[in-house]
């Protein structure tokens, strides 16, 4: 795919939502003009832009669909969508029971005041863990042998993913019954054994700019000097469940590169636990040989907004 990149910078409409901008006073054909343009459901924003002008439901218009936003999927939610959950994914999962998961429900479950896909713990909008980076889905990755850790199964059959975590001497199953004691088996494989063509090509384009294939992610974390340093984090530990705000309960790891998609800040993507690209004089985000994106309403049917780049849904089955 080719290398896209979707602006960052406000529009003046939406600056006037926070009074940032000004403007002279319109000549009554200019606000004929701008009249006939909210008839139309025209929207002066381009894709991506945050902080874009107000819906068409906050203006107090719907574009005739009746659902009070103006996106015409009648769920009233502004995202397009039609699931009403506000995370423009376009998909549904469930868990057993056939209740929505965390990060698809519209709730804000951990009550950190971010819902679904904006709270940084939803790995996917089938994840069902808003509390933590853990999934929480049945029968994923709860094993040693760890398959590609962002599909929605455990098994290495469809992606031929293959890493034993007890192999790894950082130690990231302490614990939680993959604890090698710090002493790693003399038959294990070496940290970065290449995977597979199909492991890379199949786990790659799920994987989150600095995460690898086996859930181990380098987060950016306060220096304490004014910068950032790289933190290498395990996100599928059990007995150490851990998020945003207790980075130091993860587990770390061992980043697996031969199947690892670095984070390149200098071209402006956005890193695994970032809101947006550390470089302040970024004005858009990057997203190295994908589709860029700001939220999951950039991102075409099946696809979903993660770390600024649209990336394929993985439904569990059954």
């Amino acid at each position: 795919m080719e290398h896209r990149r979707l602006a960052l910078a406000f529009s003046c409409s939406a600056l006037l939502l926070i009074g940032a901008c000004s403007s002279k006073d319109a000549s009554s054909a200019d606000a004929a003009d701008a009249a006939d343009a909210a008839d139309q459901g025209g929207d002066a924003d381009s894709i991506g832009s945050i902080g874009g002008s107000a819906d068409a439901g906050e203006s107090g218009a719907d574009g005739g669909t009746g659902d009070g936003d103006g996106d015409g999927d009648g769920d009233g939610d502004g995202d397009g969508d039609g699931d009403g959950d506000g995370n423009g994914d376009t998909v549904e999962c469930t868990v057993v029971g056939g209740q929505p998961v965390e990060c698809e429900d519209g709730i804000d479950n951990d009550e950190d005041g971010l819902v679904d896909l904006a709270d940084l713990e939803c790995t996917s909008p089938c994840d069902d863990s808003e509390g933590s980076f853990l999934t929480d889905l049945p029968g994923q990755n709860m094993d040693c042998k760890s398959d590609c850790y962002w599909d929605a199964d455990s098994g290495v059959g469809n992606d031929d993913c293959e890493w034993n975590i007890s192999c790894d001497p950082l130690n990231p199953g302490l614990d939680d019954g993959c604890d090698n004691g710090g002493v790693v088996d003399d038959n294990c494989l070496p940290p970065n054994t290449p995977q597979s063509d199909t492991c890379i090509n199949l786990c790659s384009q799920m994987t989150p700019n600095g995460c690898d294939c086996f859930g181990c992610c380098e987060i950016l974390v306060p220096d304490g000097m004014g910068g950032f340093t790289g933190q290498n984090v395990y996100l599928g530990n059990e007995a150490h469940p851990c998020s945003m705000e207790d980075i130091d309960e993860c587990t770390t790891c061992t980043l697996q590169e031969s199947c690892a998609n670095p984070c390149e800040e200098e071209e402006c993507e956005v890193c695994f636990g970032q809101t947006g690209p550390i470089d302040p004089d970024c004005v858009e985000v990057g997203c190295v040989g994908g589709d860029a994106c700001v939220d999951s309403s950039d991102c075409d049917e099946g696809f979903f907004c993660s770390t600024g780049c649209c990336l394929p849904i993985d439904v569990p089955q059954g």
